[in-house]
Protein backbone atom coordinates (compact mmCIF):
# COMPACT_ATOMS: atom_id res chain seq x y z
CA UNK A 1 0.00 0.00 0.00
CA UNK A 2 1.82 2.95 -1.23
CA UNK A 3 -1.14 4.83 -1.59
CA UNK A 4 -0.57 8.64 -0.04
CA UNK A 5 -2.85 8.00 3.26
CA UNK A 6 -3.90 10.11 5.87
CA UNK A 7 -5.33 9.90 8.83
CA UNK A 8 -7.38 12.85 10.94
CA UNK A 9 -6.49 12.22 14.53
CA UNK A 10 -7.57 13.50 17.54
CA UNK A 11 -4.60 13.87 19.86
CA UNK A 12 -6.47 13.48 22.90
CA UNK A 13 -7.65 9.69 21.43
CA UNK A 14 -3.91 8.39 21.65
CA UNK A 15 -5.75 4.64 22.13
CA UNK A 16 -7.13 5.34 18.33
CA UNK A 17 -3.66 5.91 17.28
CA UNK A 18 -2.02 2.70 18.49
CA UNK A 19 -5.46 0.84 17.01
CA UNK A 20 -4.85 2.67 13.34
CA UNK A 21 -1.41 2.14 13.91
CA UNK A 22 -1.39 -1.45 14.00
CA UNK A 23 -3.40 -1.98 11.13
CA UNK A 24 -1.91 -0.05 8.66
CA UNK A 25 1.45 -2.02 9.41
CA UNK A 26 -0.50 -4.86 9.24
CA UNK A 27 -1.12 -3.64 5.84
CA UNK A 28 2.31 -2.59 5.00
CA UNK A 29 1.14 1.17 4.52
CA UNK A 30 4.39 3.11 3.51
CA UNK A 31 3.56 7.13 2.74
CA UNK A 32 1.20 8.12 6.10
CA UNK A 33 0.69 11.63 7.36
CA UNK A 34 -1.39 12.22 10.27
CA UNK A 35 -3.59 15.47 10.55
CA UNK A 36 -3.42 16.79 13.61
CA UNK A 37 -4.01 20.02 14.12
CA UNK A 38 -6.96 21.80 14.31
CA UNK A 39 -8.22 19.63 17.68
CA UNK A 40 -11.01 21.45 19.34
CA UNK A 41 -8.78 22.77 22.11
CA UNK A 42 -6.81 23.81 19.57
CA UNK A 43 -9.56 26.21 18.39
CA UNK A 44 -10.75 26.84 21.96
CA UNK A 45 -10.80 31.21 22.00
CA UNK A 46 -9.49 31.34 18.11
CA UNK A 47 -11.58 33.51 15.74
CA UNK A 48 -12.79 31.09 13.55
CA UNK A 49 -14.63 33.14 11.13
CA UNK A 50 -14.29 32.45 7.23
CA UNK A 51 -13.82 28.53 8.69
CA UNK A 52 -16.91 28.21 10.57
CA UNK A 53 -19.03 31.52 10.75
CA UNK A 54 -21.47 30.21 13.15
CA UNK A 55 -25.20 29.08 12.52
CA UNK A 56 -26.10 30.66 9.12
CA UNK A 57 -29.99 29.45 8.76
CA UNK A 58 -30.24 29.87 5.38
CA UNK A 59 -27.30 28.99 4.17
CA UNK A 60 -27.92 25.86 5.78
CA UNK A 61 -30.85 24.90 4.49
CA UNK A 62 -29.79 25.48 0.93
CA UNK A 63 -27.10 23.41 1.46
CA UNK A 64 -29.10 20.55 2.94
CA UNK A 65 -31.84 21.16 -0.20
CA UNK A 66 -28.44 20.85 -3.05
CA UNK A 67 -27.56 17.66 -0.97
CA UNK A 68 -30.33 16.11 -1.64
CA UNK A 69 -31.63 15.96 1.82
CA UNK A 70 -34.90 16.97 3.31
CA UNK A 71 -34.54 20.43 5.23
CA UNK A 72 -38.05 20.17 6.64
CA UNK A 73 -36.17 17.12 8.97
CA UNK A 74 -32.98 18.35 9.54
CA UNK A 75 -33.53 22.13 10.35
CA UNK A 76 -30.78 24.36 10.68
CA UNK A 77 -28.34 23.82 14.04
CA UNK A 78 -24.50 25.51 15.35
CA UNK A 79 -22.09 23.08 14.96
CA UNK A 80 -20.07 21.32 18.62
CA UNK A 81 -16.40 22.20 19.12
CA UNK A 82 -15.83 18.10 17.62
CA UNK A 83 -17.75 18.50 14.60
CA UNK A 84 -15.89 21.33 13.80
CA UNK A 85 -13.08 20.19 14.99
CA UNK A 86 -13.77 17.26 12.41
CA UNK A 87 -15.08 18.92 9.70
CA UNK A 88 -11.87 21.67 9.38
CA UNK A 89 -9.60 18.69 9.27
CA UNK A 90 -10.85 17.76 6.25
CA UNK A 91 -10.90 20.81 4.82
CA UNK A 92 -7.44 21.62 5.39
CA UNK A 93 -6.78 17.86 3.74
CA UNK A 94 -8.82 18.24 0.77
CA UNK A 95 -6.88 21.16 0.04
CA UNK A 96 -3.56 19.34 0.89
CA UNK A 97 -4.97 16.71 -1.68
CA UNK A 98 -5.96 18.93 -4.17
CA UNK A 99 -2.48 20.79 -4.05
CA UNK A 100 -0.36 17.53 -4.17
CA UNK A 101 1.16 15.18 -7.17
CA UNK A 102 -0.92 12.20 -6.55
CA UNK A 103 -3.40 10.99 -8.80
CA UNK A 104 -5.34 9.79 -5.54
CA UNK A 105 -5.19 9.71 -2.15
CA UNK A 106 -6.86 8.01 0.88
CA UNK A 107 -8.32 9.18 4.04
CA UNK A 108 -8.90 7.96 7.29
CA UNK A 109 -10.91 9.02 10.21
CA UNK A 110 -9.06 7.73 13.21
CA UNK A 111 -11.76 5.16 13.89
CA UNK A 112 -11.49 3.12 10.80
CA UNK A 113 -11.41 -0.69 11.49
CA UNK A 114 -9.58 -1.59 7.98
CA UNK A 115 -10.92 -5.64 6.92
CA UNK A 116 -7.84 -8.01 7.90
CA UNK A 117 -7.14 -8.53 4.26
CA UNK A 118 -7.28 -4.55 3.37
CA UNK A 119 -4.55 -4.34 0.84
CA UNK A 120 -5.76 -7.05 -0.99
CA UNK A 121 -9.35 -6.41 -1.34
CA UNK A 122 -8.56 -2.41 -1.90
CA UNK A 123 -6.56 -3.41 -4.98
CA UNK A 124 -9.13 -5.63 -6.42
CA UNK A 125 -11.75 -3.50 -5.57
CA UNK A 126 -10.14 -0.81 -7.46
CA UNK A 127 -9.16 -2.42 -10.68
CA UNK A 128 -13.07 -3.42 -10.75
CA UNK A 129 -14.15 0.36 -10.30
CA UNK A 130 -14.82 2.27 -13.69
CA UNK A 131 -12.61 5.09 -14.33
CA UNK A 132 -15.09 7.88 -14.07
CA UNK A 133 -14.90 8.22 -10.23
CA UNK A 134 -14.07 10.88 -8.12
CA UNK A 135 -14.77 9.55 -5.28
CA UNK A 136 -15.32 6.06 -3.30
CA UNK A 137 -16.64 5.34 -0.12
CA UNK A 138 -14.69 2.17 1.30
CA UNK A 139 -16.62 1.69 4.84
CA UNK A 140 -20.36 1.01 5.85
CA UNK A 141 -21.01 4.28 7.94
CA UNK A 142 -24.73 4.60 8.86
CA UNK A 143 -25.40 0.92 7.57
CA UNK A 144 -25.70 2.63 4.07
CA UNK A 145 -25.70 -0.16 1.66
CA UNK A 146 -26.63 0.12 -2.67
CA UNK A 147 -30.18 -0.08 -3.15
CA UNK A 148 -29.85 -2.87 -5.63
CA UNK A 149 -26.72 -5.50 -5.12
CA UNK A 150 -25.59 -7.19 -7.49
CA UNK A 151 -23.30 -10.59 -7.49
CA UNK A 152 -20.10 -10.07 -8.58
CA UNK A 153 -20.53 -6.61 -8.44
CA UNK A 154 -18.43 -4.59 -6.02
CA UNK A 155 -18.71 -0.87 -7.44
CA UNK A 156 -21.65 1.46 -7.39
CA UNK A 157 -22.61 4.51 -8.88
CA UNK A 158 -24.77 6.72 -6.18
CA UNK A 159 -26.82 8.86 -7.02
CA UNK A 160 -27.01 12.16 -4.27
CA UNK A 161 -27.07 12.24 -1.43
CA UNK A 162 -24.20 10.25 -1.92
CA UNK A 163 -22.10 10.67 1.10
CA UNK A 164 -21.94 7.21 3.64
CA UNK A 165 -20.43 8.94 6.55
CA UNK A 166 -16.58 9.90 6.34
CA UNK A 167 -14.38 7.22 7.82
CA UNK A 168 -12.70 5.82 4.62
CA UNK A 169 -12.81 8.11 1.75
CA UNK A 170 -10.38 7.31 -1.72
CA UNK A 171 -10.70 10.64 -3.72
CA UNK A 172 -9.11 11.60 -7.10
CA UNK A 173 -6.80 14.75 -7.01
CA UNK A 174 -9.01 16.60 -9.00
CA UNK A 175 -11.91 16.14 -6.67
CA UNK A 176 -10.12 16.93 -3.86
CA UNK A 177 -9.24 20.59 -5.32
CA UNK A 178 -12.46 21.17 -6.31
CA UNK A 179 -13.75 20.44 -2.83
CA UNK A 180 -11.17 21.90 -1.22
CA UNK A 181 -11.79 25.25 -3.21
CA UNK A 182 -15.60 25.54 -2.20
CA UNK A 183 -15.19 24.23 1.13
CA UNK A 184 -14.75 27.08 3.55
CA UNK A 185 -16.80 28.58 5.59
CA UNK A 186 -18.40 24.83 5.93
CA UNK A 187 -22.22 24.99 7.77
CA UNK A 188 -22.70 21.25 7.88
CA UNK A 189 -20.75 18.50 10.01
CA UNK A 190 -18.03 16.98 7.74
CA UNK A 191 -20.17 13.93 5.96
CA UNK A 192 -22.91 16.15 5.27
CA UNK A 193 -20.53 19.22 3.52
CA UNK A 194 -18.60 17.00 1.86
CA UNK A 195 -21.64 15.23 0.77
CA UNK A 196 -23.44 18.76 -0.54
CA UNK A 197 -20.17 19.57 -2.16
CA UNK A 198 -20.27 16.41 -4.14
CA UNK A 199 -23.86 17.30 -5.14
CA UNK A 200 -23.14 20.80 -5.86
CA UNK A 201 -20.06 19.97 -8.39
CA UNK A 202 -21.83 16.80 -9.92
CA UNK A 203 -18.58 14.40 -8.52
CA UNK A 204 -18.94 10.44 -9.46
CA UNK A 205 -19.84 8.93 -6.40
CA UNK A 206 -19.06 5.03 -5.63
CA UNK A 207 -19.86 3.00 -3.14
CA UNK A 208 -17.83 -0.87 -2.71
CA UNK A 209 -20.14 -3.31 -1.32
CA UNK A 210 -19.12 -5.52 0.59
CA UNK A 211 -17.85 -3.18 2.48
CA UNK A 212 -13.76 -3.11 3.35
CA UNK A 213 -13.89 -0.93 6.37
CA UNK A 214 -16.10 -0.41 9.14
CA UNK A 215 -16.43 2.44 12.14
CA UNK A 216 -15.00 2.16 15.28
CA UNK A 217 -17.72 4.48 16.84
CA UNK A 218 -20.40 2.73 15.43
CA UNK A 219 -19.01 -1.33 15.83
CA UNK A 220 -18.68 -0.25 19.94
CA UNK A 221 -14.65 -0.31 19.87
CA UNK A 222 -14.48 3.32 20.51
CA UNK A 223 -16.51 5.78 22.31
CA UNK A 224 -17.61 8.62 19.75
CA UNK A 225 -15.63 11.88 20.01
CA UNK A 226 -18.83 13.86 18.60
CA UNK A 227 -21.53 13.61 20.98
Amino acid sequence: MNIKTYILHCKDLPERKKFIEDQLDKNNFTDVTWYTDDDARDQRGKDLTGTYDGIRPEIFVEKVKVGGWNYLHNPPRALNPAEISLTTKFGKVFQTIGEGSDQYSIIFEDDAILKDNFSDLFHTYLSNTPDDWDVIYMGNGANLHPKNIEKSKLAYKIDHPASRCADSILIKRDAAFLIGENYFPFDLCSDWEIGYLQSKLDLNVYWWEPTIVSQGSETGKFKSSLR
